[in-house]
């Protein structure tokens, strides 16, 4: 049976087991490469579910046929490497055949699979896969990571609030204040959003999953205050701060400018009094 022939019968039973509704009929993509490599690569490029089968035929040629219900199926050799790339736009149950030279050796990498895989030399092999779903979109509206490269970036406006209130510190790993810079500035090693209850407060809902806080606060700034629940853990008089609850772990910036952290999910204890804000008039 001559080659042409062979992939017109093999079609015939491809669209047979996959029978056409109410009469649709199906486009058939058909071509003859020439071919003297010894080495084929056949790298499938689809969304859709589908197979591949491979038969061995005469040198010198390799020819390919291909359909895609409700799609479009379509390939193309590239040389040195020698590729065959086979893709299929919209629809489900794209089919190809790839007849080969009985002596070239074959790799086969399939949609939604890592790597090659080595086709059979003998008889007909026959590869299948699966729809391979969407990659989920990208949402461009998550903060970056802008501080030490790590911590995404939740609000920033130019003057700190009087307060900031973390309402349960069961998964704050760690807690950061830092005095300096010239805006204020929260930031976390996850992406969440603040509430924002009025310009004098913000609360911080850390959720379920444990995260690392780093607040900045405007060197300038005259008060803030940082609570835990109805705790004080912090406070900042007149460019001054000042950690008001232990453990904590304090550090001077290579600037100069004082930081104090701590770790609500472990505990701390307060009692420490703050300082008053000088009167100015």
């Amino acid at each position: 049976m001559r080659i042409s022939n062979r992939i017109s019968a093999l079609l015939a039973l491809l669209l047979a087991t996959s029978a056409p509704v109410h009469g649709q009929e199906y486009a058939v993509s058909r071509q003859t490469f020439s071919f003297y490599a010894d080495n084929l690569d056949i790298d499938v490029v689809a969304k859709g579910a589908g197979r591949l089968q491979i038969l061995r035929g005469p040198l010198g040629r390799v020819d390919v046929a291909a359909h895609s219900r409700d799609g479009v199926a379509g390939f193309g050799l590239t040389d040195a490497p020698s590729v065959l790339r086979l893709a299929a736009l919209g629809g489900e149950g794209a089919s190809y055949i790839v007849v080969v030279p009985d002596l070239t050796n074959i790799r086969v990498k399939l949609p939604g699979r890592r790597g090659w895989q080595h086709a059979d030399r003998y008889g007909s092999p026959t590869f299948k896969w699966d729809s391979v779903p969407d990659a989920p979109d990208v949402d461009e509206s998550m903060p970056r990571p802008t501080m030490d490269g790590r911590y995404f970036v939740a609000t920033t406006r130019m003057d700190a609030p009087e307060r900031v209130r973390l309402l349960n510190g069961a998964h704050i790993r760690s807690v950061e204040l830092r005095l300096e810079g010239t805006e204020f500035r929260i930031a976390a090693s996850r992406a969440f959003q603040p509430r924002t209850g009025s310009a004098s407060l913000i609360d911080i809902d850390a959720g379920s999953e444990d995260v690392d806080l780093v607040i900045q606060v405007p060197a300038y700034t005259r008060r803030f205050e940082l609570q835990l629940g109805s705790e004080r853990l912090a406070a900042v008089a007149d460019g001054k701060l000042s950690d008001l609850c232990r453990p904590s772990i304090q550090q001077v910036s290579p600037a100069g400018f004082k930081r104090v952290t701590y770790r609500p999910a472990l505990g701390v204890s307060c009692g420490v009094k703050p300082p008053v804000p000088s009167q100015r008039p």
